[in-house]
């Protein structure tokens, strides 16, 4: 293998101290990524991450050269169009800023859909003609109204992870659909000792924190139920044995500070009762 030039040992040197720098590493792929919405995300995410570029050769030299050991754990995942990003913020929350700067984007052919993608019954902007088969093929029937085709029925034309077919893109790009979405794609990053693959990073927050509430509250009501006492289940034992205790007091006609307004009531109350019965 031929020895790097003094110029690519000197990009070497930059991205490894890069790499030691910064609090997370990540591997991105930038296959299907235009050089204009690079440049946006870019100026959008400056402030958060930064995006180095080189050939993957220099990316897994400057891996192993870095001082973190644990970049090399990298490497397995620097394939196709890599580039690496650099932030202080955690992983979680970088793969949260490239998707939430990914924008909107018509389909190929070749494409995977993302998700169930649906045309919807309607009214459409086509007048009637060979649009008419065409809609047909699909499975859509059609009526016209006030000079323009309308679907009478609600379709799936393709479902999610099924690939986009060139029928397909040309009839999701007639009807102006932008399915996929395009942007930075974090294949992995490096935070401490450990590597998050995208398939970890990419969580439902609500979804997620919904989780843990339901979680701690089945484990509190677990606790409470055979009776573990810790700082969670403590407030809810005193109040319960104090309830309890109260109840047993009111019973008793045990006279206290909890007792003795209602007990003092229940004393008025029969006097006046007695004192009716006499007057009669």
């Amino acid at each position: 293998m031929k020895a790097p030039s003094e110029k690519k040992k000197q990009k070497v040197k930059e991205l490894a101290h890069d790499i030691d720098k910064y609090k997370t590493i990540g591997i991105i792929d930038m296959r299907e990524l235009p050089a204009y919405q690079l440049q946006t995300i870019r100026e959008k995410i400056r402030n958060k991450a930064k995006i180095r570029m080189s050939r993957r050769r220099i990316i897994n030299l400057s891996l192993d050269e870095a001082k973190k050991a644990e970049a090399k754990k990298l490497k397995e995942y620097v394939n196709g169009m890599a580039a690496l990003i650099l932030s202080d913020e955690n992983a979680f929350e970088l793969f949260k800023i490239l998707k939430t700067n990914r924008s909107d984007a018509p389909a190929k052919a070749g494409q995977i859909a993302p998700k169930d993608i649906v045309i919807k019954a309607g009214p459409t902007p086509f007048t009637p003609g060979p649009m008419i088969s065409e809609l047909g093929k699909f499975g859509f029937k059609t009526s016209v109204e006030g000079g323009k085709i309308a679907i009478k029925n609600e379709k799936t034309i393709v479902k999610q992870s099924e690939e986009i077919t060139e029928d397909i893109a040309n009839i999701l790009s007639k009807f102006n659909m932008k399915p996929m979405k395009i942007g930075i794609n974090l294949v992995c990053a490096l935070e401490g000792k450990e590597v998050f693959v995208k398939d970890i990073l990419n969580i439902n927050e609500e979804e997620f924190i919904s989780k843990i509430k339901n979680a701690y509250m089945d484990s509190l009501k677990l606790s409470l139920g055979v009776n573990i006492i810790n700082a969670e289940t403590a407030p809810y034992m005193i109040q319960d044995a104090h309830t309890k205790a109260k109840k047993l007091a009111l019973g008793a006609e045990i006279l206290n500070n909890e007792t003795k307004e209602y007990l003092l009531k229940k004393a008025e109350s029969q006097a006046n009762a007695l004192k009716l019965k006499t007057n009669t």
